[in-house]
């Protein structure tokens, strides 16, 4: 039930009042970012997508795989240059991995980080926003 200070408010200006979480939806953090933590946090995908050794970035071991395959039970498309454009859209940098990590690996992956997501750092889902 509203107010009647509320009442005389116009709609847009009640809108406004709300708190958003980014993205325009309830939750933890925009929806981009909720469904990329759910893929890192699923161990069943760490053949395709994990977190560095810190927690602090980001690894998409197999880029062709990974969107063939993981893209599209997450989000409504398989390319993984959309997921690239939406991660730069979001402040996520490419980074790059030490040497030693790369001669592990068989594809050519891609690292990603931002400086509010981390492993086990849920409750900072929120600030990672998408840029205006």
């Amino acid at each position: 039930m509203r107010s009647p200070a509320q009442e005389k408010k116009p709609a847009s200006a009640r809108a406004a009042q709300k708190p958003k979480t980014g993205g325009g939806r309830p939750g933890p953090g925009p929806t981009f970012v909720s469904k990329l933590y759910k893929m890192l946090s699923d161990t069943g995908n760490a053949r395709l997508i994990t977190w560095t050794p810190a927690g602090d970035a980001f690894v998409v071991l197999r880029p062709s795989e990974f969107a063939r395959k993981l893209l599209p039970t997450q989000y409504k498309h398989s390319q993984f240059q959309s997921f690239v454009r939406q991660a730069n859209m979001y402040g996520f940098s490419k980074v790059t991995l030490p040497s030693a990590l790369l001669t592990q690996l068989l594809a050519q992956p891609w690292a990603f980080k931002h400086p509010k997501f981390m492993r086990g750092a849920v409750d900072l889902l929120p600030e990672v926003r998408r840029k205006a």
